[in-house]
């Protein structure tokens, strides 16, 4: 069995993800069309090639840019979300950790945040936040979890934050087939490294 301790001292099952899975939640990243501009050619005709950021001229094209980059911001969290959602789900044993009250709603409630209602959200949301209380917590479950259905193996503290910064990092992946865990950089804290892994 593949286990993930927290800094806590729970004890997490950790299981790979399906190839089928991972191949759907890929297909789910929808980032917007890269805003263009027109060229003229020697012919006569319109060419229409893709903005940069260091190629902006005119007003019109500093208001697209910085459209593009707030929608992109918006598609990345959206599919970070996604990312953890499908992870957590399908990559830990989740549902077996109940609170013994609503004593943690309330709190939560009571400094402003939402509860899910829903009883399967509620679960999730349980976990997420009072299980894995740890940002480095959740990189490592991710980064095990991801390890488990490409290399069957676990990774150590280190291999797991430096998958993740690689991941990041690496701009040369095409986005619209990028694997399904290279948009988890929201998940990312800057707290110190906590918690021990084991099989």
């Amino acid at each position: 069995m593949n286990e993930y301790t927290t800094v806590n001292g729970i004890v997490i099952e950790l299981r790979p993800i399906s190839s089928k899975v991972r191949d759907v939640l890929s297909t789910k990243y929808d980032p917007p069309e890269v805003p263009t501009y027109e060229v003229v050619n020697v012919a006569g005709d319109v060419e229409y090639h893709e903005l940069t950021e260091d190629i902006l001229e005119s007003d019109e094209d500093r208001a697209d840019w910085k459209k593009y980059e707030e929608e992109l911001a918006a598609a990345n969290e959206k599919f970070s979300e996604m990312v953890v959602r499908t992870y957590i789900k399908f990559g830990t044993n989740y549902l077996e950790f109940s609170p013994l009250n609503d004593a943690w709603a309330e709190l939560q409630e009571e400094y402003g945040l939402t509860v899910p209602k829903d009883a399967k959200e509620r679960q999730l949301y349980y976990f997420l936040t009072e299980i894995l209380t740890s940002d480095s917590d959740l990189r490592n479950v991710m980064a095990n979890v991801r390890s488990l259905g490409s290399q069957g193996r676990m990774l150590s503290i280190e291999e797991a934050e430096a998958s993740f910064r690689n991941t990041v990092e690496d701009g040369s992946e095409d986005e619209a087939g990028r694997e399904d865990g290279d948009a988890v950089e929201a998940t990312e804290g800057t707290g110190p490294e906590s918690g021990q892994m084991g099989s």
